[in-house]
């Protein structure tokens, strides 16, 4: 992701304004929480939820507010860069919330968002891609009072809440949360998730404006592109890196990806693919890699694309070539015509998967490939040396 796009990450400026209007320090605040760098390394995945739930921790040990994420949603619509003009270009409030379930997470990585519609109400959950620490009570006072104040923005009106499920434990002094979200709130609860009455969801905005919305969600989408990239292309990389450990997860791909996974799910569906689908050619494509090289046997193949037994690989290869990896092997790999080096794909997956293991330093003037399936024969006893890939092959034929 670029670090640097949309106004030097909206989001962390908004954060220490937010801060710093209650008077504490905002920027040593990001600092200690890790989050204060542009680094693309510490924006992705849980990493970045776990700095901003930090963030807001220690704001309340220096403070001594415990209600602290209540005041700090003071220009909501700021960080959102183009998204805003969608929003407040939008013919009615469902609409405008359609896009931002669909592209908040562009400028507010951490921040997971889903509506759904009901017949008398919508519901609206808000979560944080998971990491390695709880998420605080004070990441939801935040997002759900930028929630409010953006839809107040946006429409001019206070929106109708019946109900707010509030994952924290319940405050010795709840007043400001009720006074805040002004409707029931039901502390405890298993995530967070507001019911919006459909009044307030139907409502118009006034600012509507049919040709500014089409141009600026087109804006928006080739923006969460270039911030993002491809997804499919990203879901690739990311599961090369845990390829050799097993079956890679949907969700733990989506998590690794910084979104949820039901974002994960729409965007690929934007592409006309599914998680299904990118690991099965993916695997089709180094299976095709290893095979061609013909040093490895079919079980040293099996794991290294994490398949759980040789025979969900056989079936596999079945369904792709049409034959067993032993036929293949024996026939000579008839497969259609390609080049006996990996494809660039492919290569760069095996080595992905390589680094992925850990290997050495000391291991980097061999293949790529040779490197994770001898790592295999180590673990069966085999201790034969694998041929350097970049030898010239005998002709198959």
């Amino acid at each position: 992701m670029d670090s640097t796009s949309f106004g030097e990450l909206g989001w962390r400026k908004t954060l220490i304004e937010g801060f710093e209007h209650l008077g504490l320090d905002g920027h040593a605040l990001l600092m200690d929480a890790g989050i204060s760098s542009s680094s693309p390394e510490e924006l992705t995945g849980g990493a970045l939820s776990d700095g901003v739930g930090m963030a807001f921790e220690l704001a309340i040990v220096r403070s001594g507010d415990p209600a602290l994420g209540l005041k700090m949603a003071r220009h909501p619509l700021k960080p959102l860069s183009v998204l805003s003009h969608v929003v407040l270009s939008a013919a009615t409030a469902e609409q405008s919330l359609r896009v931002a379930v669909r592209y908040v997470p562009t400028f507010w990585p951490m921040v997971t968002m889903h509506a759904q519609t009901l017949p008398d109400r919508t519901l609206v959950i808000l979560g944080m891609v998971p990491g390695k620490r709880p998420v605080p009570p004070a990441c939801f006072d935040f997002f759900v009072t930028m929630l409010i104040s953006g839809y107040r923005i946006v429409t001019g009106q206070r929106a109708k809440l019946l109900k707010l499920h509030y994952p924290g434990q319940k405050p010795a002094n709840p007043q400001p949360w009720l006074d805040a979200f002004g409707c029931e709130v039901e502390f405890g609860a298993q995530q967070c998730m507001v019911e919006v009455c459909a009044s307030s969801v139907r409502r118009r905005i006034p600012t509507a404006n049919p040709a500014i919305f089409e141009l600026s969600e087109r804006i928006a989408e080739q923006a969460s592109k270039r911030q993002f990239g491809v997804t499919s292309s990203r879901v690739r990389t990311e599961i090369v890196k845990c390829l050799g450990k097993g079956e890679p997860r949907r969700e733990a791909i989506a998590a690794q990806l910084g979104m949820s996974e039901r974002t994960l799910c729409r965007r690929l569906s934007d592409e006309n693919t599914n998680f299904v689908a990118v690991l099965d050619a993916l695997r089709r494509e180094m299976a095709e890699t290893y095979m061609q090289q013909g040093d490895f046997n079919p079980t040293e193949i099996t794991y290294a694309l994490g398949f759980s037994d040789p025979s969900n690989f056989y079936r596999a290869c079945k369904r792709w070539f049409g034959s067993t990896p032993n036929a293949l092997r024996q026939s000579g790999l008839s497969l259609a015509p390609k080049p006996v080096s990996a494809p660039s794909a492919a290569r760069s997956a095996i080595q992905r998967i390589a680094r992925g293991m850990g290997l050495g330093k000391d291991h980097s003037e061999r293949g790529a490939d040779d490197r994770v399936l001898h790592q295999r024969r180590k673990s069966d006893g085999d201790r034969r040396q694998s041929p350097d890939p970049r030898r010239p092959k005998p002709d198959a034929s």
